[in-house]
């Protein structure tokens, strides 16, 4: 086994004799008691949540797209009438998407609004 280096170091400790080891743990944690501040722009954190929020609207519309389109595909290949129900779910799937666009665009709406009148 090494033998531990005693460094003489004025560190608030009761020995004055203390090992790097120790020294560099101690250090260690006076770095994790220090608390970095993380300063961080109100616009920035909006804009991060106004991403989260356009993905989310464009994740429904597509999402609401496909599903009808997959559901047309099955009522063509049961019902043997190939173009009808797949475009007829389509226009559904799209109608549905939209009004999911419109309803969480009104939520987030609503949301500023309370935030805003909350802040003043």
């Amino acid at each position: 086994m090494k033998k531990q280096k005693v460094v003489n170091t004025p560190m608030p400790m009761i020995n004055k004799f203390i090992t790097e080891e120790e020294k560099l743990n101690e250090k260690i944690e006076l770095f994790r008691q220090k608390q970095k501040p993380f300063f961080q722009n109100s616009s920035q954190n909006l804009g991060k949540k106004q991403a989260v929020s356009f993905f989310r609207v464009g994740s429904e519309f597509v999402s609401a797209i496909i599903v009808s389109v997959f559901l047309g595909l099955g009522i063509d290949t049961l019902f043997n009438i190939k173009p009808y129900g797949i475009i007829g779910l389509f226009v559904i799937g799209s109608i549905a998407g939209l009004l999911n666009i419109f309803r969480i665009l009104k939520k987030m709406n609503q949301k500023q609004k309370q935030d805003a009148t909350t802040k003043i």
